[in-house]
């Protein structure tokens, strides 16, 4: 699904090569380990979208993110321009990262460096927020259609 075998799409130009490269390692390592499929975007709009977490959505429907049998994606969307952020899940991943988690690592993992200006501290603490939850053991996405 990826192109040039990125998982990050910085539209707003926001990040350096640098921060690009550690996020991209983080989460193709995080793939490695668990197949799941984790994709940033960073946006200046939200397009025809009617919010931020349907243009995640939207976004990760597009690029195909997560397994087709596992549906374990995740996408992360910021947006500087429109002060938003928010973390949409494929359907196998949404039963363990539920919308309150996603919620909780957006309120407090995420939105206190970006008031700060720190764009990238944000988003690499609610990436490794998301990855380590992901890789305990306990929470290993098997799949929406499990048996």
């Amino acid at each position: 699904f990826l192109i040039s075998n990125s998982h990050i799409f910085d539209h707003e130009n926001v990040l350096t090569e640098d921060e690009k490269k550690t996020l991209n390692e983080l989460y193709s390592n995080h793939e490695k380990l668990t197949s799941n499929q984790i994709v940033l975007i960073t946006t200046p709009d939200i397009g025809n979208a009617d919010n931020i977490q349907a243009f995640a959505t939207l976004k990760g429907n597009e690029l195909g993110v997560g397994q087709k049998e596992k549906d374990n994606g995740v996408i992360i969307v910021f947006s500087g321009a429109l002060r938003e952020t928010s973390i949409a899940t494929g359907l196998g991943t949404e039963t363990i990262l539920t919308d309150s988690i996603a919620n909780f690592i957006v309120q407090n993992q995420m939105i206190p460096h970006f008031k700060e200006g720190k764009i990238y501290d944000g988003l690499y603490n609610g990436s490794k927020w998301i990855t380590n939850f992901l890789e305990k053991p306990e929470n290993k996405i098997t799949g929406a259609n499990t048996k």
